[in-house]
């Protein structure tokens, strides 16, 4: 009893000293968006927009879900390329990249998974 009791103690502990809420979103932030984007979020300079700075994604009228899955076409003169996008990736996937980058990167409430879904669900219609 005394060894499961300090197992699930430790456990907790370790848990908790783990502030960072979307880390599965960071990891896959990391392998698909940050070679363009930076891992910080700053972006590469007249090539790659940056997120941090975004005033269209702090803006709340961009649909960054349907952008993760479908790419974006360059609308910004001084915007040099257009952004692929990664179809294979699941919703809870696109999830948690898009909640990562407005909790993180925009200090923003993050979305719920049914306004995401439905996100989805509109830009795919258009596809």
């Amino acid at each position: 009893m005394k060894l499961k009791l300090s197992s699930i103690l430790l456990l907790f502990l370790v848990l908790s000293c783990n502030d960072h809420q979307y880390v599965q979103g960071e990891a896959l932030y990391q392998a698909y968006c940050s070679s363009c984007h930076m891992a910080d979020g700053t972006g590469l300079k007249n090539v790659y927009p940056s997120i941090i700075y975004s005033a269209t994604l702090k803006s709340g009228n961009f649909n960054l879900p349907c952008a993760i899955r479908y790419g974006h076409q360059k609308r910004e003169v001084q915007i040099g390329a257009a952004m692929e996008g990664y179809p294979k990736l699941s919703d809870v996937e696109i999830s948690n990249i898009t909640n990562f980058i407005y909790y993180d990167f925009l200090e923003q409430k993050p979305m719920s998974f049914t306004k995401i879904k439905k996100d989805l669900t509109a830009c795919s219609a258009g596809k």
